[in-house]
């Protein structure tokens, strides 16, 4: 009877140790294809640890070229430095085709850096000091066609 109940008790493991296996494995696969989990944005990127959603106002993206997807966040105790730099070390297996300087204009701080993977293109953009609580960015991805001319 125990060698039966051992046999039973293995099978049990072993069936346990396949299911966390396939989980781990569909959620590693769901994270490097930067599709669901949190912090996913437009593309799948990453966004920035403690950032909160954001409306872009139309004006802004009225400026944006056609076919791309972008998304908004806020977050606050951050510089635009901090999060432009931070995006440089999430962005493997992109290059960085352009960057547009920090720059202090009337107490508003900006900046923005344009990646390219492939036929893909990325648009991150930061701004603080606009008087909206903490620092604002945003997220934009499309085919590098849209960005191959800079930003508007």
């Amino acid at each position: 009877m125990k060698t039966k109940q051992r046999g039973v008790a293995t099978g049990v493991m072993v069936a346990i140790v396949i299911i966390v296996v396939a989980v781990v494995a569909v959620v590693a696969i769901l994270l490097l294809r930067g599709e669901g989990g949190p912090g996913a944005g437009p593309g799948g990127l990453s966004t920035y640890p403690g950032s909160q959603g954001w409306d872009i106002p139309e004006m802004y993206k009225a400026e944006l070229p056609e076919g791309v997807e972008v998304e908004g966040y806020t977050v606050s105790g951050v510089s635009v430095e901090d999060i432009l730099n931070w995006y440089k070390g999430q962005m493997t297996g992109w290059t960085l085709e352009h960057e547009v300087p920090v720059m202090s204009i009337g107490g508003v701080t900006m900046g923005g850096l344009i990646y390219r993977k492939g036929d893909d293109g990325s648009y991150i953009w930061a701004a603080g000091g606009t008087g909206l609580p903490g620092t604002v960015y945003m997220v934009a991805t499309g085919p590098w066609s849209a960005w191959e001319e800079g930003v508007p």
